[in-house]
């Protein structure tokens, strides 16, 4: 039995990549997979590639729309996607090997329980320069759940795949604020679902311009960056932070939530309360981070109320 999969994808003057990324999806070995693909607005000649490509392929479909921004543009795609077993995320700007969705697909069977739970499966992202060379490899994650999912996104969109159970508490409350539409959907279905993570990379994380990551990178080197970030941050400009975005999980999932992971979720949000507060807060093990220096930097930040 073939499990039916949607790829969602966003795209946004992306035409000197996005057909090199479609080629990748309809390359999968997987027998089941459609596309449906929202433009955000784009300028350039990405709406011109984008229909030479659904005018040959029944699989593809496309919605023109108007400029959203990339997280509500997803969560529009959330909305009007079809109903079938499994919903993957897609950047416009990838490759994926052609063995990503069936591999995710097995992943989700394998932990699929009796009781029609949230599912995500995420995965290890190999990160390649505008050639395709392989630069480095994201991280494997440490922690993985609602401790983490409240201070960090780990399943970066690219490699997440959901089931339809997921996509249905997601839709049920979608967010007036959130950091990403994926972070927050890690943040939902670590809270009310199952998490699974992958450590074979099945895709190709192009860097490029403003988007190449520090992948190789020492660990002084990341730790100089993050302090260079958190000093030269616009503090009085940037008011939407993780604690912010968990305040507004608690206004849309606070009666579905089990009275421990509630709590959990009352705690970090309260701590912006007070400068004490938040230092007897930041010894707490509350929320962690994947990097040991990420959690210094983040227990520093709560103190400083800038986070």
């Amino acid at each position: 039995m073939s499990h039916s999969v949607q790829v969602l994808m966003s795209t946004y003057n992306g035409e000197k990549y996005v057909g090199e990324q479609i080629e990748s999806i309809l390359a999968q070995d997987h027998s089941d997979v459609r596309l449906l693909i929202r433009d955000d607005g784009s300028s350039d000649n990405t709406i011109s590639i984008l229909r030479e490509y659904t005018s040959e392929h029944e699989n593809i479909e496309l919605i023109n729309g108007k400029n959203l921004g990339v997280v509500d543009s997803f969560f529009q795609l959330l909305k009007t996607a079809d109903e079938v077993d499994y919903y993957a995320f897609s950047d416009q700007d990838d490759i994926w090997k052609s063995n990503k969705i069936s591999r995710a697909v097995r992943y989700l069977e394998d932990m699929k329980g009796t009781n029609d739970e949230p599912l995500l499966y995420f995965a290890k992202q190999e990160y390649v320069d505008e050639e395709l060379a392989t630069i480095g490899y994201s991280d494997t994650p440490r922690y993985i759940g609602l401790k983490n999912a409240l201070v960090q996104n780990v399943a970066i969109g690219c490699t997440t795949v959901i089931n339809r159970s997921a996509r249905d508490l997601v839709n049920r409350h979608q967010p007036e604020y959130a950091i990403m539409h994926d972070w927050w959907i890690y943040l939902t279905v670590a809270a009310m679902g199952r998490v699974i993570y992958d450590s074979e990379p099945t895709m190709k994380y192009r860097q490029h311009g403003n988007n190449t990551l520090g992948a190789t990178a020492s660990v002084i080197e990341r730790l100089r960056r993050r302090f260079k970030r958190f000093l030269t941050r616009n503090w009085k400009n940037d008011v939407f932070r993780p604690r912010d975005q968990a305040e507004e999980f608690l206004s849309c999932f606070r009666s579905e939530l089990d009275t421990v992971d509630c709590q959990l979720v009352e705690r970090f949000v309260r701590s912006k309360e007070g400068s004490l507060s938040r230092f007897f807060y930041s010894l707490k093990p509350d929320v962690q981070r994947n990097r040991l220096v990420d959690n210094l930097i983040l227990r520093f930040m709560i103190i400083m109320n800038r986070y």
